[in-house]
């Protein structure tokens, strides 16, 4: 009963792939090209070089792609693709407010001031040795009798 199922399913994906034709291009040459066009309105074409990153070989891709919505409308992204990561454009994608004025003037100031030291450190260890010393004292106060009570034993 499942093959049954199964070679009906796919007799219908066989259809439906007749109906809608696929175009395909690509390019062996260093441009690393493709595109391609679905009968349903999906298209999507690339380029790709070779790029030295550091003492790495990277590629850096861009290309565009579009598709039909279930809205029926057009959707239509490009993109670049680097060492920076994957940077899509729509008008459809949500877009990053404005950054504003006071944080580009304070990243602008910390961009250019002097590495300022850090002397809390010494500080944090001198606060330390101060607390530590009196902890020890005290412990060791606790611990006296019992080892007074151990060398008692000891001797009998």
């Amino acid at each position: 009963m499942n093959t049954k199922l199964l070679l009906q399913a796919q007799r219908r994906v066989a259809e439906l792939l007749d109906q809608m034709p696929i175009y395909l291009r690509l390019s062996m040459s260093t441009d690393k090209a493709f595109s391609f066009e679905g009968g349903d309105g999906t298209r999507a074409e690339q380029t790709g070089q070779l790029k030295t990153i550091g003492n790495e070989a990277g590629e850096v891709s861009q290309g565009s792609y579009s598709y039909v919505g279930d809205d029926g409308k057009t959707y239509s992204i490009s993109y670049i693709a680097d060492e920076t990561g994957y940077h899509p454009v729509g008008e459809h994608l949500p877009q990053a407010p404005p950054t504003p004025e006071a944080i580009l003037r304070s990243l602008e100031f910390l961009a250019t001031a002097p590495p300022q030291r850090d002397e809390s450190q010494p500080q944090q260890q001198q606060y330390q040795q101060q607390q530590q010393q009196p902890q020890q004292q005290q412990y060791q106060q606790q611990q006296q009798p019992f080892q007074q009570q151990q060398q008692r034993r000891q001797k009998f």
